[in-house]
């Protein structure tokens, strides 16, 4: 390998690390963004959450954020309610 191909191998390197970082980026910021669903839920869970925002004053979508955020944590972790039944 000549200093040339090595010399070319450097540079393509930098700009594969700039890339990479800005596609770092660029995921990040897409990952940030705020997406909506809709979705049904029974009746009885949604006069739960109503409950919850005029007991509380949260709104109904940072509730459903924050429980959504603690269950995935938990699935991920494997942490859920039926894993703890079955210890």
């Amino acid at each position: 390998m000549s200093v040339a191909q090595v010399g070319k191998g450097v540079r393509m390197t930098e700009q594969n690390d700039a890339l990479t970082k800005e596609g770092a980026a660029e995921l990040e910021e897409q990952l940030a963004r705020q997406k909506e669903i809709k979705v049904q839920i029974p009746m009885e869970l949604y006069l739960k959450l109503h409950q919850n925002k005029i007991i509380n004053g949260e709104l109904l979508k940072d509730t459903v954020q924050e429980a959504l955020d603690l269950y995935l944590e938990e699935f991920s972790t494997g942490e859920t309610e039926e894993s703890q039944k079955d210890a």
